[in-house]
């Protein structure tokens, strides 16, 4: 949605059921809700690092986040930075 700041405060979790009735483990959460609709799937940096996936959230509580090597790992897949 935008860019701002928030701290990981879990790491290594389980949460659902999502809207599509799956259960996702292998999350990190934040301390603070920083999604809207639709932004799962969009970037995590910190700096110019990428870190992680969007993948839901708990409005007004938590955000979830795919941490960048299981995405990779996962899908064989790494980070390109545009030039």
């Amino acid at each position: 949605s935008e860019y701002k700041c928030v701290t990981v405060n879990k790491i290594d979790v389980c949460r659902g059921p999502f809207t599509n009735g799956d259960t996702y483990c292998g999350l990190d959460t934040t301390d603070n809700d920083i999604s809207r609709f639709g932004d799962s799937g969009g970037p995590w940096f910190l700096g110019s690092t990428a870190r992680g996936t969007h993948t839901g959230g708990i409005q007004g509580q938590t955000s979830y986040l795919t941490r960048i090597g299981r995405v990779s790992g996962s899908l064989n897949a790494s980070v390109l930075i545009a030039s």
